[in-house]
């Protein structure tokens, strides 16, 4: 090609010798019960029907959150309002410490954004920051009026339920789980939810 790194070759017609030392193939495992019990399941008829709840599960969450998007996109056109500049750059705070919270997660080696990177992260989040402060502003008026509420024991059951997909719960963990911040923050979240789920 004629941008290959050794320039005196570019746009070349070469020969390349190449000597094979070794071949390999790869015995895929028979796809029968005997495989089905190596992965956890008691014979193949239950893990096909695992891998097929699954995918469907996930088509049904991308396909919500298909809905959400177009319902919350319609609701700020449909609803324009000033939305003050401090709980937009809150929210914008929060995003950019859960992204940081991911990177950390994924590279062991990281410890905190520089100031500079911290700065251009924030202002990058600001429009979706926006988006999500005055679609939560909206969606929480209209569980109001629609008498749209969470139970104590619809978060204690979300709790539940979260808790059993930790393999390994850390006390801090299971300490923030029951704190009373995170209880308000799952509150929210479900009565938005339940507010979406009556809209659509």
């Amino acid at each position: 090609p004629e941008n290959y790194d050794e320039k005196h070759l570019a746009n070349q017609r070469v020969h390349f010798s190449v000597t094979t030392h070794e071949l390999k193939h790869k015995d895929l495992p028979a796809l029968d019960d005997d495989f089905a019990i190596d992965v956890g399941n008691e014979n193949l008829d239950e893990l096909k029907q695992e891998i097929r709840q699954k995918l469907e599960d996930e088509i049904n969450k991308r396909t919500r959150q298909q809905l959400r998007q177009s319902l919350i996109t319609k609701l700020i056109e449909a609803n324009p309002f000033d939305v003050p500049n401090a709980m937009i750059k809150q929210q914008a705070e929060r995003l950019v410490d859960r992204t940081e919270k991911q990177m950390q997660q994924m590279f062991r080696s990281m410890t905190k954004l520089s100031p500079e990177h911290r700065e251009a992260m924030l202002l990058e989040s600001r429009p979706n920051a926006e988006v999500e402060v005055r679609a939560g502003l909206l969606l929480i008026e209209i569980g109001k009026t629609e008498n749209i509420d969470v139970s104590d024991a619809e978060i204690d059951a979300e709790t539940e339920r979260l808790l059993a997909g930790v393999k390994n719960q850390a006390p801090s963990f299971i300490q923030q789980v029951n704190g009373t911040e995170f209880r308000n923050n799952l509150r929210f979240k479900l009565q938005e939810g339940k507010t979406i789920d009556f809209l659509i």
